[in-house]
């Protein structure tokens, strides 16, 4: 064994023995620096894992919202503002769920959220009425109620992106003879291959798919609605780009 190998391990074990005193005596750091992170389950995950992602979509979202109370608590109506502050204490469990690979039921988010959400994007688009996409928000509040609504939406992509991680399975004779037929074999042809076995969510999967999807919706809506209440005109965007004059 060259003196190298030896002293990397020597390195390597003195680190290990180091860290394992730290957590003994409640000290929790280093334990990442193999790029790995371990969570609820001790299970560690590399820290580019769709689960991670959740959790920094997860902590956006709720200093999003945080910061919008923090800054106008007076201005949503009692319903939005009690949504608000649930999901702040609350939608970490949506990291849980995902960190235990949907194996719980401790971490679901209640079907009663999921139905205040529909009835609410309802009442919403009887002021809207349309469901125009892309809008640009001038004043602070409502420029924050649209960041939010933004980093839910980044929320949703990384639950899918989490599901189909979990739940996405390549039938190797498939694989095969598509391979025979397409030697070379782009990264968008690849990705509709994988995309093609997803198993569509059923059951907890699909409540928080649903839940998710109504969230980014209401976030958006309730931004237009609180507009429309207070008098304040909106600015779409144009399909067509203008021209550049200085």
């Amino acid at each position: 064994m060259s003196t190298q190998t030896m002293s990397t391990q020597t390195i390597n074990t003195n680190s290990e023995t180091k860290q394992n005193a730290r957590i003994k005596n409640g000290i929790c750091y280093g334990s990442g620096d193999n790029l790995r992170s371990s969570f609820i389950n001790g299970e560690r995950l590399l820290k580019n894992s769709p689960a991670h992602k959740i959790y920094s979509s997860i902590s956006h979202t709720k200093n999003r919202l945080s910061y919008f109370i923090s800054l106008y608590p007076e201005f949503l109506q009692q319903k939005d503002l009690y949504t608000f502050n649930w999901l702040i204490d609350n939608i970490h469990s949506l990291g849980s769920y995902c960190f235990l690979k949907g194996q719980t039921t401790h971490h679901m988010f209640p079907t009663q959220l999921l139905e205040f959400l529909e009835n609410r994007i309802e009442e919403f688009q009887t002021i809207t009425h349309d469901c125009q996409d892309f809008l640009i928000q001038s004043l602070p509040q409502y420029i924050i109620l649209d960041e939010i609504n933004n980093f839910v939406r980044d929320l949703e992509i990384s639950f899918v992106d989490w599901y189909c991680t979990i739940h996405g399975t390549i039938d190797t004779k498939s694989l095969a003879h598509v391979l025979s037929q397409y030697p070379v074999v782009t990264y968008l042809e690849w990705h509709d291959i994988f995309s093609s076995t997803i198993t569509p969510p059923v059951g907890n999967d699909l409540t928080l798919t649903k839940t998710l999807n109504r969230l980014s919706t209401y976030m958006f809506h309730l931004q237009r609605f609180y507009a429309k209440l207070n008098n304040v005109s909106e600015k779409h965007w144009n399909p067509v780009v203008s021209e550049f004059r200085i």
